[in-house]
Order: structure tokens, then C-alpha cells, then sequence
């Protein structure tokens, strides 16, 4: 063969796994030519592939010499050197491939990490900002990034750029690891628990998984659970010292016994957990009955009987909690949301401002300026951000344009999703990444607080739609994607974020729509369902969905395919919120104990004034409201 065919058959070779046979041909292409960059660099790859990286770096310095235009050689030339711990060099590297290509992400990804490396930390977090500036979903500079920020301490806002790296790829064994041991460093251990968790479900065989989710565990007391995974650490690894010492010292712990009234306690909280709310209430009154002062009893009563909607009992329970442990937090933030519930908004939302005490709450930015309470704003910046999920995000975002018409300037931190979504408004900067750093202003005010800071009523809910709009480029390029055949066009959604602590009650499988399959010669369903959810789509061939997913890349593509349907039916997740405030027609399937948002007994919502609620009426059963959805869409279609 000649040297062309020679070199395709090397990368054939190379790319199907057999290194020393691709390794041979690359070197005979090189015996003949000995200056041929591209044989030179892919050598030069596949020897760094084996760990040969002094002579990786030297063969790819030779395709840089004598091809010094490509930016593709100075990048993997740069990562060979970090290697070899020429850090200096391997900058440089970089920094001449971004030159040459200023779109290249990686290079700016590993320009980061010399950086970094260097401890130049401030410049290495800008290179990684530049390369999520080109790929807004790169997980690898959203963890190198919060390794930056942690090595500067900066805690929450590497915390916040571990779980967009998580966000990204869930797969990210290593973010996992660093964000949990950030979360157990900043006395968040429950989250960590939830963290280390994911860890080993994505990595059973690590030891070091185990032994983190140990120390988690005994730090929250639970001692037993502690040991067994600092026992399997050991077993995985017999000479882990680290597992070894911590499971000397929680042996030297005294394990002291639950009283009899705790133990009633936590077989209640078990019936909760699995929806036996009756069994539930029975246990923890019996607990009760043995030690009357017992506060955590009194408030997981509360729990039970708000998810059976006995809410005056509830707040009765929440109450004696309080009078026998003033500051608790979860009592004063649970009673809180049973008077926004029942739509009492003047005593519920001071109480909601608990949950920045609660040991979860994220607490990401420091102020030196006040929180802003609804003084005047002529003149002054002030500083909105997001502090809780997606769909909190979007209703509490119609604050935001009455904000900017009173201030000089509104910075709003928001999540990268809804970055395109949320960049319609005037007046109004927005800040989507946990590293930036903030300008200066002269109030901060949480989006969830803003209700408060205009004492919002039930009767003066800003409930003005739309609010949101669909972008008017995007839009129509959805118009081909649609079935001309069918007089209607309907979106599915039917399952939420599977880390939301009630999202067991809220998703539903698809199977259970089943019934729609009916109505398929007059209606064409389309599915907006992201993540692993989506797959459930195979299940359910009757009805014949149209797969809208892939192409949707943040909450501007749904935002413009919702403005090419006639409806949306969805379970409670941030679409549906999406779908209200854009001022489309959205009905939304709401469990029995539903979200505080949504009120008591109405099938309609003063916050959406386009949304029809179809509730459950008794916990558990959904094939009630989907018999009146589907109902209701026989009627539609006429």
C-alpha cells in the first residue's frame, strides 16, 4: 500500500482498539516519510493513549513543527506536557491553539487546568467561562471550574458548578465525589448522603465511595448504615486506611437505643414515606401519647395529616411544635405552606422566609446591601437570583419585568436553561454562571421572596399572561415538525425531575395515558419528555408520538414548540409552568397532596389564568383525572 492507504488502515486499526498493530503501520508510514504530520500526531496520540508521554510530547512536536497552523496539534501536544508536568509549556500550547481556532472549547477547557495548576485560579475559572461560553453544556469546565473554586474556598459556588457539571452528565463519578465531600465540608449531610448514593450507584466497586458515604452517614448519627459502608470499603479494598480508621472510631461511639416513643416516631415517618398516611397519623399519635413534649413528633403529625388535607389539624400540630422548640425551622416553614395552601398569603409568606434556616437551603451568595422589601428602587441596581427549582424559577419570573420598571438596573441569575428564555426583557442583565463575579448593587432580593416584598394577596397575584414568549425566529421553524393530517396537536409531559423530594407522588409512568391512544385519528401527540423518562415512549406504541425531545435544548425550544400546539398535558413540572406563562393552554395532573401553588379544590389557578388542574381525589389513584382528561379532549376534539 502506499502511504495514504497506509495511514487509513492505521486509523482503522487505531480506532477499533488494536494500538500495536495501528502503532506498526504508523511507524513504517514514518520509516518512509519521517516528516508527515498527520502520521506524526496520530502516533503521537496513540502513544500517549499507552502512557508513553515523553515520547508522545516529542512525536507531537514534530507535527507541530512541521504543520504549525493546526490548532488540533498544539492542544494535544499542551495535554501531553501537563503530563510530563511542563506546565509552563503546555499553557502556552494552549493558548497558541485557541489563537488559531477561538471556538475550540477543549483548548480553552485545558487551558483552565494549566492554569489551575499553577494556581492562577481567577484566570483559570475565565478560560473555563469562555469554553461553557461555547458549549453551554460541558460538563468537564463546569467540574474543572468548581475544582478552581474550591481550591479557593469559594464553597457554595464550587457546590453550584459540581451540580451543573451533574446536570450535564450524570455520570460524572468524579463530580459526584467532590460535591459530596463539599457538601459534608459545609454541614449539608443529607444532600451528601443523597450524593455519595448516586456515587455508588454509578460505582459500586469503589471503596472511596463507600467510605465517604460512611463518614456522611455518622456524622447524621446514623451509625449502623455508617459501618456497613466502611465495612464494604475494607472489603474492597483491604489495606484502605482511611475506611479502617473510620471504622475504629465509630466502633469507640456509644449506639444508644431510640426510646419508645422514637420508635413509634419513625415507624410513622416509614408509613408516610410509603403513603400509608392513616397508619402513619395512628404512630406518631402514640408516640405522642408517651411523651406529650416530644416537638418532632408533634411536627411529622403535621406532615401526615397536610397530606391528607386535614389542615386545620395540621396547623395545630405545627403550632404545639413550635411552642416546645421556638427555633425550628421545618415546623415554621411546613405551617408556612399549609396558609399559602389554604390561600392565606399574609401569614404564609413571612413564614416561607424559614426556608433559608433549613439545613438543605442553598445558600450561594453573600450580600453587603440589604434584602430588598419593596422600598424604592429609582435610581438603584438591585440583584434578583434563583434559589430553587426550574419551575419556581418561571413563576416567580413575572416579578421581574415590574422589578425592572422601577429600577436602573436588574441583574438576574437564573439557570443556563432559561438563559435564551428569559433574555426578552429590557432592562434586565442576566448572570448564568455560579463563578461570575457579581457587579455591584444596592438590594438583593430572592425571586421566591418577591410575593413578600410586594405582599402579595390572592386577589393581586400578578397574574398578567404572557409574561414569557416564544422567540420569533424560533418559532415557526416548528411548523414542519407538525402532522397536517390532525386537526389538533397535544404535548405529553408526564414525568418531573427525579431528584424533587415528592416526585414519586407528582410523575407518572406513560403507560397510564394509555387511554389517549383513543382519540389518535383526530389528535396528534407530541412528547416533550427529557431525560431517562423519555425511553418509557417505546411502551405506549398506540400512541403514535412524535418525538419533539431531541431538538429541545433549553426552555427557549420548548417555549417555541408550545407556541406551535394547540394544548399541553403535563404533570406538575416546570413545562407546565412554561405553558401558563407563555399563555398557552396547559392542563396540568396534580396528586392529592399537591404542591402548595396549587391551592385547595380548584380546577383552575389564579397564578395561570390558561391552566385546567385535574386532581387526584383520592392519594394514589390517577386513572380519575385521566378519565376526565380524557373526557375533556374528546370534548376538544370535537
Amino acid at each position: 500500500m502506499d502511504a495514504p492507504e497506509l495511514f487509513q488502515s492505521a486509523l482503522q486499526l487505531h480506532r477499533q482498539g488494536q494500538l500495536p498493530q495501528a502503532e506498526r503501520a504508523y511507524r513504517a508510514i514514518l520509516r518512509d516519510q519521517p516528516d508527515w504530520p498527520p502520521a506524526l500526531f496520530q502516533l503521537g496520540l496513540l502513544v500517549a493513549q499507552t502512557g508513553r508521554f515523553a515520547p508522545a510530547a516529542e512525536l507531537l512536536s514534530r507535527a507541530v513543527q512541521f504543520d504549525p497552523g493546526r490548532a488540533l496539534y498544539h492542544n494535544h501536544l499542551g495535554v501531553a506536557l501537563i503530563q510530563l508536568g511542563d506546565v509552563q509549556r503546555a499553557a502556552e500550547c494552549f493558548t497558541r491553539a485557541i489563537e488559531l481556532q477561538a471556538d475550540y472549547f477543549e483548548a480553552h477547557n485545558n487551558l483552565g487546568n494549566a492554569l489551575r495548576m499553577q494556581s492562577r485560579h481567577d484566570q483559570a475559572i475565565a478560560a473555563y467561562q469562555h469554553a461553557l461560553q461555547l458549549k453551554s453544556d460541558y460538563a468537564e469546565a463546569y467540574f474543572n471550574m468548581g475544582n478552581s473554586l474550591r481550591d479557593q474556598r469559594r464553597i457554595q459556588a464550587a457546590i453550584a458548578a459540581y451540580r451543573q457539571a451533574i446536570k450535564c452528565n450524570p455520570n460524572l463519578a468524579q463530580a459526584h465525589n467532590n460535591l459530596g465531600n463539599l457538601l459534608v465540608e459545609a454541614g449539608q449531610n443529607e444532600q451528601a448522603v443523597a450524593v455519595f448514593g448516586e456515587l455508588i450507584r454509578l460505582s459500586p466497586g469503589s471503596p472511596k465511595a463507600h467510605n465517604n458515604l460512611g463518614a456522611a452517614l455518622q456524622k447524621l448519627g446514623r451509625l449502623d448504615e455508617a459501618e456497613q459502608h466502611f465495612r464494604e470499603a475494607i472489603a474492597l479494598d483491604g489495606s484502605y486506611a482511611a475506611a479502617r480508621a473510620n471504622l475504629a472510631v465509630l466502633r469507640q461511639q456509644p449506639r444508644t437505643q431510640p426510646s419508645p416513643a422514637q420508635k413509634l416516631l419513625n415507624l410513622g415517618v416509614a408509613h408516610g414515606k410509603a403513603g400509608e398516611l392513616r397508619a402513619a397519623v395512628a404512630s406518631i399519635l402514640s408516640a405522642i401519647d408517651l411523651d406529650p413534649k416530644f416537638a418532632e413528633a408533634h411536627f411529622n403529625l403535621g406532615v401526615a395529616l397536610g397530606d391528607l388535607h386535614e389542615l386545620d389539624d395540621a396547623i395545630a400540630a405545627y403550632e404545639r411544635a413550635i411552642q416546645l422548640r421556638h427555633d425550628y425551622p421545618e415546623a415554621h416553614h411546613a405551617l408556612a405552606l399549609v396558609h399559602l395552601q389554604r390561600g392565606e398569603f399574609p401569614k404564609g409568606w413571612p413564614g416561607y422566609e424559614f426556608r433559608w434556616s433549613l439545613p438543605s437551603s442553598p445558600k450561594p451568595y453573600r450580600h453587603r446591601c440589604p434584602r430588598w422589601q419593596g422600598e424604592s428602587l429609582q435610581g438603584r441596581a438591585i440583584l434578583l437570583y434563583m434559589e430553587q427549582g426550574l419551575g419556581d424559577t418561571i413563576q416567580f419570573a413575572r416579578y421581574v419585568p415590574i422589578v425592572a420598571r422601577q429600577a436602573k438596573t436588574v441583574y438576574l441569575i437564573c439557570q443556563p436553561a432559561l438563559e435564551r428564555l428569559f433574555s426578552q426583557w429590557p432592562n434586565v442583565r442576566l448572570l448564568t454562571n455560579p463563578a461570575q463575579r457579581l457587579p455591584p448593587y444596592d438590594f438583593h432580593c430572592a425571586l421566591t421572596s418577591l410575593p413578600l416584598a410586594f405582599d402579595t394577596r390572592l386577589h393581586s397575584i400578578p397574574s398578567q399572561v404572557p409574561y414569557l414568549l416564544s422567540d420569533p425566529i424560533l418559532a415557526p421553524n416548528w411548523k414542519h415538525r407538525l402532522d397536517r393530517t390532525k386537526p389538533l396537536h397535544v404535548g405529553l409531559v408526564w414525568s418531573g425531575n427525579p431528584q424533587h423530594e415528592k416526585d414519586r407522588q407528582r410523575s407518572i409512568p406513560l403507560a397510564l395515558l394509555k387511554p389517549l391512544a383513543g382519540l389518535t385519528d383526530r389528535i396528534a401527540f407530541y412528547s416533550l419528555q427529557r431525560d431517562d423518562a423519555a425511553g418509557q415512549r417505546d411502551n405506549v406504541p398506540e400512541l403514535n408520538l412524535i418525538d419533539l425531545a431531541p431538538d429541545l435544548h433549553d426552555f427557549s425550544d420548548t417555549a417555541a414548540a408550545l407556541a406551535n400546539l394547540d394544548l399541553l398535558i403535563t404533570v406538575d413540572t416546570a413545562a407546565a409552568h412554561l405553558a401558563g406563562a407563555m399563555a398557552r393552554p396547559v392542563w396540568t395532573l396534580l396528586a392529592f397532596a399537591s404542591d402548595w401553588r396549587w391551592l385547595l379544590d380548584r380546577d383552575d389557578s389564579p397564578w395561570y389564568p390558561t391552566m385546567r388542574l385535574y386532581r387526584q381525589r383520592t392519594a394514589g389513584d390517577w386513572q380519575d383525572p385521566i378519565t376526565r382528561v380524557v373526557a375533556a379532549l374528546t370534548d376538544l376534539a370535537g
